[in-house]
């Protein structure tokens, strides 16, 4: 259930910086949950991306935040 806005110019701020804060939470878990889903997918390619607002080492400490398993740079991957 929503709140309703705190009054005034000052209240319908609080409640753009609180919307902000809970979106910015969502991305930051879902980003998590993509890589904790694919353990071969490097931090750099995703900070590569257009749509990805942060850089390599933010995306490592969001990585750690959400304990997503550390990457094994330069590590070539064994054949079957």
């Amino acid at each position: 259930m929503r709140k309703a806005p705190a009054p005034g110019w000052a209240g319908a701020f609080k409640d753009a910086l609180d919307l902000e804060e809970k979106t910015r939470h969502a991305a930051r878990k879902a980003l998590a949950a993509e890589l904790k889903a694919d353990p071969d997918l490097p931090y750099a390619a995703v900070a590569a991306h257009d749509s990805v607002p942060w850089t390599e080492e933010t995306l490592r400490g969001i990585g750690r935040e959400y304990g997503v398993p550390p990457r094994q740079s330069n590590k070539a991957k064994p054949k079957d």
